[in-house]
């Protein structure tokens, strides 16, 4: 599936780049539309090929979530849930740790 994804970019972009940059980048795409209607041009970037300029917009946002969906479907609903286990709280170590927190540093004299 990435070689795929990849291989359509690459496509995308080879095909498209040279005359008008890489059209599905939206930093590139929208922010060149919006200087252009600031300096004379109108409205027409916007509603040209039928408002084409939503689609490098959304498709990340709806990709995302469709992404997510798919791999709690797939995967996430199969891992299996952690087990809680109880802490020993009579352990003498545990409980000097406790007092102490952070403010004792711990030399590690196994270096």
């Amino acid at each position: 599936m990435p070689a795929l994804f990849g291989t359509i970019a690459t496509t995308i972009s080879m095909c498209c780049g040279l005359n008008m940059g890489s059209p599905v980048n939206p930093a590139s795409d929208f922010g060149a539309r919006i200087f252009a209607s600031l300096i004379g041009y109108g409205t027409q970037l916007f509603t040209f090929h039928h408002y084409f300029f939503l689609v490098p917009l959304l498709a990340p946002i709806v990709g995302a979530v469709i992404g997510v969906y798919l791999y709690q479907f797939f995967i996430g609903f199969h891992i299996p849930k952690p087990v809680a286990t109880a802490i020993n709280v009579n352990n003498d170590k545990w409980e000097m740790d406790q007092e102490n927190g952070l403010r004792q540093v711990k030399e590690c004299s196994s270096l």
